[in-house]
């Protein structure tokens, strides 16, 4: 995987309100294609391939952050407390929202300029995400090796998570992007909530 350059995306709280930034960029779409306000991730473009090549960057890289986190996880997961793993999943969390964050700017952005050039994610996205599906299951598998049978939603929950990016970086318009990142917004207050009340 590439090393694009790191970004700093500032979220708040993961429980929802009406400054979640998430929400906001979902409805600024919604209300106005206008808006020159995109947050702290993706710089605002002119050129379509620069919108679309630092989308690619910054997802990537957000993937790749989840996945180093997922590998520290198994490989610190039979002597990690409970706690101690629910506060490594609540950051997985996080990387899922700065991912759907940098992929929410995107969309924002290329509605703005009218890019008509976009075609689809890098494959080797959907072979990220599709490992990182593959390393929750073996925290599963360790979970109830442990007897931790509580946290296993939890991951499972991460697991759709991240099947959202799967879907979302296989998809080739616009418009199909717009879709999938609405129905996570949907799940998403929910499976917040869940963690955050555990």
């Amino acid at each position: 995987m590439r090393n694009p350059p790191k970004i700093k995306i500032e979220l708040i709280d993961i429980e929802e309100s009406e400054d979640d930034p998430i929400n906001l960029l979902m409805r600024e779409m919604d209300e106005s294609e206008d808006s020159e306000d995109y947050g702290e991730g993706i710089p605002l473009y002119d050129d379509a391939s620069e919108i679309i090549g630092r989308a690619h960057s910054f997802i990537s890289h957000e993937q790749e952050t989840l996945d180093e986190k997922l590998d520290k996880m198994i490989s610190e997961i039979e002597y990690s407390t409970e706690n101690d793993i629910l506060e490594d999943l609540r950051r997985c969390f996080r990387t899922m929202d700065d991912s759907i964050l940098c992929a929410t700017q995107f969309l924002e952005q290329a509605i703005e300029k009218q890019v008509e050039t976009f075609t689809g994610f890098y494959y080797e996205m959907y072979e990220d995400a599709r490992q990182s599906i593959m390393k929750t299951l073996t925290i599963v598998s360790k979970l109830r090796e442990r007897n931790l049978f509580p946290l296993v939603p939890l991951v499972k929950d991460l697991t759709l998570d991240i099947d959202d990016i799967k879907v979302l970086v296989s998809r080739t318009t616009l418009e199909q992007v717009k879709e999938i990142l609405e129905g996570y917004k949907i799940r998403r207050s929910h499976i917040r909530r869940k963690i955050e009340d555990f």
